[in-house]
């Protein structure tokens, strides 16, 4: 005589252990189908007759970062030759700030302030980058090598008074 298994105990055999492997095989198709950055904003900006393309990437894992497009390639904002002191970044929501301070020369003798051609000014660079509302604003002044202002009260000459210049960005 031929035994008959119920068919409950061989479903308990094969599907119970597929259930187990459902359960463990769903968090790792969502961890590996899931896109590599969870935020990612890319503006042009044009300001006479130039132009920066930015990018803010926000990933899933890992820091936000903000990248500039120099000759082809994603670069890190902030990395450039000729700072005077190394340039201060910071990363906000959507936006993000630089602040920087290069060292240049005068190209001429500007007597009114005492400098011959040749001399070293310092230029103060603010940088303001808004992914939200697609801005891009720059703050500059300039000043001696030692640190006082080149004229005080005089526009882009005085920290208190620096030229601003308001680029006009949109979405790529």
């Amino acid at each position: 005589m031929i035994k008959v298994l119920p068919l409950c105990g061989v479903r308990k055999l094969v599907f119970r252990p597929m259930r187990y492997l459902a359960i463990l095989l769903t968090p790792m198709v969502i961890l590996f189908s899931t896109p590599v950055f969870a935020e990612e904003i890319t503006m042009i900006c044009h300001n006479d007759g130039q132009t920066r393309t930015h990018r803010y990437v926000n990933p899933l894992l890992g820091f936000k970062k903000v990248l500039i497009r120099r000759e082809g390639n994603w670069e890190n904002w902030g990395n450039s030759d000729g700072k005077h002191v190394p340039p201060k970044l910071r990363i906000t929501d959507r936006g993000a700030v630089l602040e920087t301070v290069t060292e240049e020369v005068a190209a001429e003798p500007i007597p009114k302030y005492g400098l011959a051609k040749g001399d070293p000014v310092l230029t103060h660079r603010r940088y303001v980058l808004d992914f939200e509302f697609f801005e891009r604003t720059v703050h500059w002044y300039h000043t001696y090598r030692s640190g006082p202002p080149l004229e005080v009260g005089r526009e882009g000459h005085d920290p208190d008074k620096p030229y601003i210049a308001h680029w006009s960005c949109k979405k790529s």
